[in-house]
């Protein structure tokens, strides 16, 4: 078996099972007092280029054939543009920021083909969650009490991993910033009647 069979094989495994699971979502705090200075500037960055990023696709003629290993992008400054690296956000990161505004561009469009008066996606001050499409390589829950975020190098200390159920399946995260602070979204899978039982 080839490896795109392979990862065919898997993405068929996984969707089947999914038709007897039901879907939740948790939300968690990253404990600001326990963050170091370098890892403080790490998050600012991602949100920065994460901003950096989405604006340059919405400056494209043709965001859908954009690639994801864009690793320089030019930056609106008072006298013109400069070239900014993107340096923090992994390409997974970066893959799934291009598909979240792609898909975006895609509803909008299908809405005002639908009748609807709809403008364009906007450039925006600031980019407000980061997209963790992959659990065990973009982002990782290590205990009860730590998480690892891909590229940060200190574990992170978060509150309230004890909301997740045991047994549940760990999928895609969302890391935002809100209020001044980090929280980390976390999209789980339960069997229904695991569910069903617990709701009793």
């Amino acid at each position: 078996m080839t490896k795109n069979e392979a990862i065919r094989a898997s993405l068929k495994a996984t969707k089947e099972k999914r038709k007897n699971q039901t879907c939740k979502v948790y939300e968690v705090k990253i404990d600001r007092s326990h963050v170091s200075s370098s890892t403080t500037e790490h998050l600012r960055m991602l949100f920065l280029e994460a901003k950096w990023l989405y604006s340059f696709i919405l400056s494209q003629n043709n965001p859908f054939e954009l690639g994801y290993k864009i690793l320089e992008v030019p930056v609106k400054v008072k006298d013109g543009f400069e070239t900014r690296t993107i340096a923090h956000l992994s390409s997974q990161m970066r893959q799934s920021i291009i598909r979240r505004t792609v898909d975006n561009i895609r509803g909008l469009a299908q809405l005002k083909a639908n009748g609807h008066k709809m403008g364009k996606l906007k450039f925006k001050s600031e980019v407000k969650s980061v997209p963790l499409k992959q659990y065990g390589n973009t982002y990782e829950i290590l205990d009860g009490k730590y998480i690892r975020i891909q590229g940060i190098k200190q574990k992170l200390r978060v509150r309230g991993l004890e909301q997740l159920p045991e047994g549940v399946d760990v999928a895609n995260g969302n890391l935002i910033r809100r209020n001044g602070g980090y929280h980390l979204s976390i999209t789980t899978y339960q069997t229904r009647e695991n569910q069903e039982k617990k709701n009793r």
